[in-house]
């Protein structure tokens, strides 16, 4: 079965505490489980939400038009 995120990339990382609801917790706990499952290598939610993040702003298409308008400004002001 192929799942939204696909297999983990390797990436450097910061750390950064964050307060989440139970309810939010279980379910990244859950959707963790069914990853390791389908893709046979563990998984913590705490790897998972920053991918999850970082899909969720790439599919925002008005952050990402903002982005676009800003680098193009920033190359104009060059």
């Amino acid at each position: 079965m192929k799942m939204r995120l696909g297999p983990l990339p390797d990436v450097s990382v910061v750390k950064i505490s964050i307060t989440l609801p139970t309810v939010l917790k279980r379910e990244i706990d859950k959707y963790a489980e069914l990853h390791s499952k389908n893709y046979g290598t563990p998984v913590d939610a705490a790897v998972l939400i920053p991918i999850m993040l970082t899909h969720f702003l790439a599919a925002d298409k008005i952050f990402q038009q903002t982005l676009r308008h800003e680098a193009s400004a920033s190359k104009r002001s060059m």
